[in-house]
């Protein structure tokens, strides 16, 4: 089925796009979700243009993940999603034998089953960069496209056979982290990382964060919307200065509007003041994961911008 980019997405050109049919178990659920213009661009350039796999780097909350899983769903593509931790080895990702039915047979693990769908999947190696170099470093032949076989089978796995597509996310570009903020992220071999098409997807604007927390809360006042996103604003100009340890992520300003919504409704809490569960729902939704000087300091950004 044709479609257009603008009509799937809300945004962009008029130019048509196939839309796979079908009931595959495999396709996301379509969510309510705001396409930002530019990560859209560079997604789809590589979608339409490009047979390379794809990493997408940025601070953790930003929406790395979210994005390409409803891309998918969008588009009808079945999406395989690997999570990856510092302990994987290659058999959690390609399989192993299991004990069925008395006998040991052959599983194949999330990435390998992506690949060999028949209905061209896009396989997500979520936190890529927390893999062991030495596990990541034997997909050099499934990124390139190229054939292998699988030891453990003797099986010939063709990768291009069925057009399947490799998207890896993570908070770096497989250098360092030298801020020291993720824990656990490794130091990938750079001769793998050169096979990738790379895309950045930061924290959104202030408008572009209202109208998401506007989608998701219609009814709450946009008046302290535009508070709590400015106050999103501040911590994060502050964390990158250094001066304030503080991840305030889109995720944690949903969390925040949220609580703050619930904790108005309390006894004790709620009332006219709209302030006192406004930071009630501060310290739950981020303040408790810090220190009481990191708190309070939060506190006097939420006071400076709505004054109370």
């Amino acid at each position: 089925m044709k479609a257009t980019i603008r009509d799937l997405f809300g945004i962009g050109p008029n130019y048509p796009i196939e839309v796979k049919e079908g009931n595959h178990p495999m396709v996301p659920k379509v969510k309510s979700y705001i396409f930002r213009p530019g990560a859209m661009s560079d997604l789809m350039a590589w979608f339409l243009a490009s047979k390379e796999p794809l990493l997408i780097t940025g601070p953790t909350g930003s929406g790395k993940s979210s994005l390409v899983e409803q891309v998918a769903a969008r588009l009808g593509q079945p999406l395989y999603t690997v999570p990856c931790h510092g302990q994987a080895d290659t058999v959690d990702l390609f399989g192993r034998y299991v004990v069925r039915n008395g006998s040991m047979q052959w599983a194949d693990g999330p990435l390998l089953a992506g690949i060999k769908d028949p209905a061209g999947a896009w396989v997500l190696l979520e936190e890529y960069d927390t893999l062991p170099p030495g596990v990541f470093v034997s997909l050099n032949a499934l990124l390139e496209g190229r054939r292998f076989i699988l030891p453990e089978t003797g099986e010939l796995v063709d990768p291009a056979a069925n057009g399947a597509r490799i998207i890896c996310t993570g908070n770096t570009t497989g250098v360092d982290d030298t801020g020291g903020e993720y824990a656990g992220v490794l130091r990938q071999n750079q001769a793998t990382m050169g096979r990738f098409v790379v895309m950045e997807v930061g924290y959104a604007s202030p408008p572009e964060e209202e109208e998401v927390l506007i989608k998701h809360f219609p009814m709450f006042p946009r008046e302290r919307i535009k508070v709590m996103t400015r106050v999103a604003t501040l911590v994060r100009e502050r964390y990158i200065t250094g001066d304030m340890p503080v991840v305030f992520c889109t995720r944690t300003l949903l969390r925040w509007v949220y609580l703050t919504e619930f904790f108005k409704k309390k006894e004790g809490i709620g009332g006219d003041d709209w302030t006192s569960p406004l930071h009630h729902a501060l310290d739950r939704a981020v303040g408790f994961k810090y220190n009481p000087t990191v708190r309070e300091a939060l506190h006097e950004i939420v006071q400076r911008v709505c004054g109370a």
